[in-house]
C-alpha cells in the first residue's frame, strides 16, 4: 500500500481563547484524499471522533489516527471512520491526526510494485 495523505486537526482560536473553528489539514503526501466531514463528542464542538473520507483515484486500504495517547487502526475502511481512541481515563479520545493508506484505482497493489501483472 501506498501513503495516501496525513491529515492533523487545525482549531482557531479568538485573542481571547474562545474556539472560532476547527478543520483537518493535509500534512503531506499528494491530494489523494478528501475528507468530506466529520462528527464531534456530543456536547463537544471540535473533537472529531467519526470522520467522512472520499478518494476519486484510489482505495483506502488502512486508516490510522491517533489522539488521547492512543492510535488505532481500521484495515476495512468503507469511507466513514470511527475512531476507537481513548484518554489515559478511559475516556473517548478526539483524532487529533489520521493517516490513510491505499492504492491506485485498477491496479494491483503487488503488480504496480514489482512491474509484473
Amino acid at each position: 500500500m501506498d501513503h495516501l495523505g496525513t491529515f492533523e486537526l487545525v482549531t482557531i482560536e479568538d485573542n481571547d481563547g474562545e474556539l472560532l473553528d476547527c478543520y483537518f489539514e493535509q500534512d503531506d503526501g499528494e491530494f489523494h484524499i478528501t475528507i468530506t466531514g466529520y462528527e464531534s463528542k456530543e456536547g463537544e464542538d471540535c473533537e472529531p471522533i467519526v470522520v467522512y473520507y472520499e478518494s476519486d483515484s484510489h482505495d483506502v486500504g488502512q486508516v490510522a489516527s491517533f489522539g488521547g495517547n492512543d492510535s488505532h487502526v481500521d484495515e476495512d475502511p468503507d469511507g466513514v471512520y470511527e475512531s476507537d481512541l481513548e484518554t489515559n481515563g478511559g475516556q473517548q479520545a478526539a483524532i487529533s491526526l489520521i493517516h490513510f493508506c491505499g492504492t491506485e484505482r485498477g491496479t494491483d497493489g503487488d503488480a504496480a510494485n514489482n512491474g509484473s501483472e
